[in-house]
């Protein structure tokens, strides 16, 4: 199969949330076609589908590098954003694909809603520190007056435990925020080893994970020569034809200026 065709199995797979066979399919489209920034922004979908949100941000950030000017690219970005939480910054990657595509009416809204979930949690993040102040400062302001105190130690209980409920809300608040921002953090395995991880011994569907060719390197001569039988021969659907016309070509360049006098004396070479 090619790029393309892995593509639009791909496509099929998402549309019927197989996102699993989606995944597969769009890494064995990139692996043809690695430069395609639409399979990065396909199969960040699906790893967005799958929950795995820190994968698709590495997806969506490869289709950024590869067409800037693309506004898919930053959706999904944004996308998985939003997903573990982080509205502000969803929202400035939101923002940046409007303006790229002012006349998209989904974008737009997306921005409002963005804008709306970062207020939002603005407010729950003010509401988790203010009760906390107030649920420990009630609970020291009842043990003061079982101790039967006096207006002065009654006080101190209600400042002392509001000082410290506050800073215990406000240190729950960074830890939240602490562990969203952890979870977008670029995974240790890659995204291609991770897909050929899955894949590996896969028999249906999209099978064992392919290679790209190698890209053609510059020879002696200053021309372009290939790297080799076993960079072509990887990425080939016909492995072993390829791999003997290498072989073949190998055998034939060991002997070549005998071959090509030859050729030049029967006229096949001008």
């Amino acid at each position: 199969m090619d790029a393309t065709t892995c593509k639009e199995l791909g496509n099929e797979a998402m549309g019927a949330g197989d996102y699993v066979d989606a995944l597969k399919y769009y890494s064995q489209a990139i692996a043809l076609n690695p430069r395609d920034a639409v399979l990065h922004s396909n199969r960040s979908f699906s790893f967005l589908r799958l929950g795995l949100t820190a994968r698709a941000i590495v997806d969506a950030d490869e289709a950024i590098r590869l067409k800037p000017s693309w506004p898919k690219g930053h959706f999904r970005r944004a996308a998985a954003l939003s997903q573990v939480g982080l509205h502000e910054r969803a929202l400035e990657s939101y923002s940046f694909a409007a303006a790229l595509d002012p006349s998209d009416e989904h974008l737009r809204s997306q921005c409002v809603e963005a804008n709306r979930c970062a207020a939002a949690a603005k407010r729950t993040d003010k509401l988790t520190v203010v009760g906390a102040a107030v649920a420990v400062a009630v609970v020291l302001a009842l043990m003061a007056l079982d101790g039967t105190v006096g207006a002065g130690y009654l006080m101190i209980a209600l400042f002392c435990g509001a000082t410290i409920g506050s800073a215990s809300g406000a240190t729950f608040v960074l830890f939240r925020r602490q562990q969203r921002e952890s979870s977008v953090l670029a995974p240790l395995q890659s995204n291609h080893d991770f897909a050929a991880m899955q894949m590996k011994g896969d028999t249906r569907g999209a099978g064992e994970l392919r290679e790209a060719p190698a890209p053609p390197v510059s020879g002696a001569d200053g021309t372009d020569a290939p790297m080799g039988a076993a960079g072509t021969a990887a990425g080939a659907a016909g492995a072993p034809a390829s791999a003997a016309k290498s072989t073949a070509a190998r055998r034939s360049t060991q002997n070549g200026r005998a071959a090509a006098l030859r050729a030049k004396k029967e006229g096949r070479l001008n």
